[in-house]
């Protein structure tokens, strides 16, 4: 078998897309979540019946001068997803080395100057992508089992940490968050740490996750001035810490995580995903949490003039 990818043009294959991504997919597969950008790029990898094998969502973008290839803005991964037919543990290997065969093929074709693509945590192979001459590295994220006890949650937290959400609790009033107080926040401190992201993009994602129930915002006031905010986004038993931000001061997104695990386990999921980092002085406040560290790969190529641009002037984009 040989799987074809193109890029998904046709009501048809569009119909597969969306039932393959509400049987196998997640959050950032779904139709609401592709639905809040206009400018989506769903692939397909079709078997010689036409019939869809796998699918994924990429975008492309300008970073500087550079011609991007990448997943939707805010998203942690490509949302690559397979329909597993397979019964046999060889065969199940055989057709994912496959799916992930086309899926190089496909991204060796694309005309970007600079290829970064996250894959899911649970795909683990990506020897094809090795063999097609794409760099592939490891990146980590943090995940928390909310199907233990809060008690058991709450042990595997650093003294420190711990500490410090009970001298917050003593400070902060922690409440839900409208969708205008949380970007209103969140907003401000991304660009007052120097970073640029697409503000439009998340606030469709704030508003839009809240007008449809997959998300929501909490906020900690310290009496009517809120200090501190943070989004998280949730389907099917797996949540994601998404966004947070600070009046400036240090306090209150430990808190506020902390309020958000009991919400959720409330509301039945199963997982929170902090969304980990590779910066060291985030990871650190991740690590704190004494959550699972679960590896993905991240799935690169670029031209030697882009990559000597990358290290020299976005060391943390090539890290």
């Amino acid at each position: 078998m040989s799987l074809q990818g193109r890029i998904i043009s046709t009501d048809s294959d569009l119909q597969s897309f969306d039932a393959l991504a509400q049987s196998k997919g997640d959050l950032f597969s779904s139709v609401f979540w592709i639905n809040l950008f206009d400018d989506a790029i769903r692939i397909g990898f079709f078997r010689a019946d036409n019939s869809l094998a796998a699918a994924c969502v990429l975008h492309h973008a300008k970073l500087k001068f550079i011609s991007l290839t990448h997943p939707l803005p805010f998203s942690p991964h490509c949302a690559l997803i397979m329909d597993e037919r397979q019964k046999n543990p060889a065969e199940i290997l055989s057709f994912r080395k496959e799916v992930l065969s086309a899926f190089a093929d496909f991204l060796r074709r694309d005309k970007s100057a600079f290829i970064d693509v996250p894959l899911p945590p649970a795909i683990i192979d990506t020897q094809p992508l090795i063999w097609s001459g794409f760099q592939v590295r490891p990146a980590y994220t943090y995940r928390i089992n909310l199907l233990q006890e809060e008690s058991q949650i709450n042990a595997s937290f650093a003294a420190r940490l711990r500490n410090s959400i009970r001298k917050e609790d003593s400070i902060y009033k922690v409440l839900d968050a409208s969708p205008e107080q949380a970007f209103d926040l969140i907003s401000k401190t991304l660009l007052r740490n120097g970073l640029h992201p697409d503000l439009e993009a998340m606030k469709r994602i704030i508003f839009g996750s809240h007008a449809e129930a997959l998300g929501f915002g909490l906020i900690a006031l310290e009496g009517t001035d809120v200090q501190a905010a943070a989004w998280f986004v949730g389907q099917d038993k797996e949540a994601h810490y998404l966004f947070g931000g600070t009046s400036g001061q240090s306090g209150g997104p430990g808190l506020l995580i902390w309020s958000a695990i009991k919400k959720l386990r409330n509301q039945g999921f199963h997982v929170l995903d902090l969304e980990g980092s590779m910066q060291p002085g985030i990871e650190q406040f991740f690590r704190s949490f004494g959550a699972e560290m679960t590896p993905y790969y991240r799935v690169r190529k670029a031209g030697l003039w882009v990559e000597v641009l990358l290290r020299l002037f976005k060391p943390s984009i090539w890290r």
